[in-house]
């Protein structure tokens, strides 16, 4: 598994370069948890972090390969999607409902 985010959920970091590719480890602890990747030049930062049975590397390197026209990787820019979709249908509903 690889975690990949908009935002930070824990640790410090230092600003990565402007360009693609750029990285700076992502610490907690005293310890490197993850990377802070620029997905596009230019762009904010996203954090990527292993899994079970994943390394940071090969982990940043999957995610840059899942990167397409847009700054998150695809899964994730598909699911963030999908979910404001179906919290909009349910309030949709709710709303019907009450109505």
């Amino acid at each position: 598994t690889i975690g990949c985010a908009k935002s930070k959920l824990v640790g410090t970091y230092s600003e990565p370069g402007l360009r693609k590719g750029s990285r700076r480890p992502l610490k907690h602890g005293g310890k490197t948890i993850g990377a802070v990747l620029r997905s596009k030049d230019k762009t904010r930062p996203g954090f990527v972090s292993p899994g079970h049975m994943i390394d940071i590397e090969t982990s940043v390197r999957i995610v840059l390969g899942c990167v397409t026209r847009y700054r998150l990787a695809e899964p994730v820019r598909c699911a963030d999607i999908l979910t404001k979709r179906l919290a909009q249908a349910l309030i949709q509903k709710d709303m019907l409902k009450k109505g």
